[in-house]
C-alpha cells in the first residue's frame, strides 16, 4: 500500500497523499488516529475503515494481513 503514495504529493500535501489509504484502526471511533490527524493535519482523516482491531497489540499483525490480503489480490481484484 505505501508504495502507491505519490512521494513528491506526501512532501507537499501530506494529508491528500494518504487520503485513499485503508486504516486499520483500534476502536470504531479512531481515538489514536482521529488525534494524530488532528494534530499533524488540522482535520479528521477521510480515509476508508479497513479493519477495527479488537486491541492495540492486534493493529501491527492486522495491518500485516491486510498488506498480504492486498497483495495475494492484485490483478484478480478486490478479495
Amino acid at each position: 500500500m505505501a508504495r502507491t503514495v505519490d512521494s513528491d504529493r506526501l512532501r507537499t500535501a501530506p494529508a491528500d497523499a494518504l487520503a485513499a489509504l485503508p486504516l486499520v484502526a483500534y476502536g470504531e471511533e479512531l481515538p489514536i488516529l482521529r488525534r494524530y490527524w488532528r494534530s499533524e493535519f488540522g482535520h479528521r482523516p477521510t480515509n476508508p475503515v479497513a479493519l477495527v482491531a479488537p486491541n492495540l497489540r492486534a493493529v501491527p499483525a492486522l495491518t500485516v494481513v491486510r498488506e498480504r490480503l492486498s497483495d495475494a489480490a492484485a490483478g484478480w481484484g478486490e478479495l
